[in-house]
C-alpha cells in the first residue's frame, strides 16, 4: 500500500480496528456511525498535530 500514503493506509485499518475491539453490534447502523466518525476524526487529528502544529511529513501519497 505505498502508493496510498499515511493517512488513506491508516483510515481503513484504524476502521477495522475499531470495528473489531467495539462491542456494540455490528448489525446496528448506530454503532457503525459512531466507528466512521470516531475513525475519521482521529485521522483529522493525527493530520493537524503532525503535518500543522509539528510539520512532521508523513509518507506521501497521490491523493495529498
Amino acid at each position: 500500500i505505498d502508493f496510498l500514503g499515511f493517512y488513506t493506509s491508516t483510515a481503513p485499518a484504524l476502521f477495522g480496528l475499531i470495528t473489531l475491539y467495539d462491542p456494540a453490534p455490528h448489525t446496528a447502523l448506530k454503532s457503525w456511525v459512531k466507528r466512521l466518525l470516531v475513525s475519521g476524526t482521529c485521522i483529522i487529528i493525527i493530520y493537524l498535530l503532525f503535518a500543522r502544529l509539528l510539520q512532521v511529513y508523513t509518507p506521501p501519497e497521490r491523493f495529498f
